[in-house]
């Protein structure tokens, strides 16, 4: 697999709005030690986030990506013509990828809420609330 392909969809998850629970952004806290210390996590539920968060981007690793050709727009635009069923497929194939990484980010933001207890659940949906609100 194109190794700029993965990391171009790696940096592209980690915009998306509900992973932006994960994202370094000054709005929402970003690593398990701040997440940590705002939910009041003990090390027993840290350590399952942790497993999570590595299930998370393991899986996202293992999203296959070799559908996407890259350069297809940039071919079409310096040749002048446009190919209307190679746009659409790249863009179909882009969005198959996209929708994957929703799906587990989603999944382990859902798992992450199982471990904490309903205060901890209370206050972690009130910190993601802009993420969550984008579902």
């Amino acid at each position: 697999m194109n190794k700029s392909i993965r990391s171009l969809f790696l940096a592209t998850a980690m915009l998306l709005p509900v992973s932006a629970a994960f994202a370094a952004d000054a709005s929402a806290p970003a690593d398990s030690a701040t997440l940590a210390s705002v939910l009041k996590l003990t090390s027993a539920q840290q350590e399952k986030i942790q497993a999570i968060r590595d299930a998370e981007q393991k899986q996202i690793a293992a999203i296959d990506t070799s559908k996407i050709k890259p350069g297809v727009f940039q071919a079409m635009i310096k040749s002048g013509q446009w190919d209307e069923a190679q746009a659409k497929q790249r863009i179909e194939a882009v969005g198959d990828v996209d929708n994957q990484v929703t799906y587990i980010r989603a999944k382990a933001l859902f798992d992450i809420s199982r471990i904490l207890t309903a205060e901890q659940r209370q206050h972690f949906q009130s910190l993601f609330a802009k993420e969550l609100a984008a579902d």
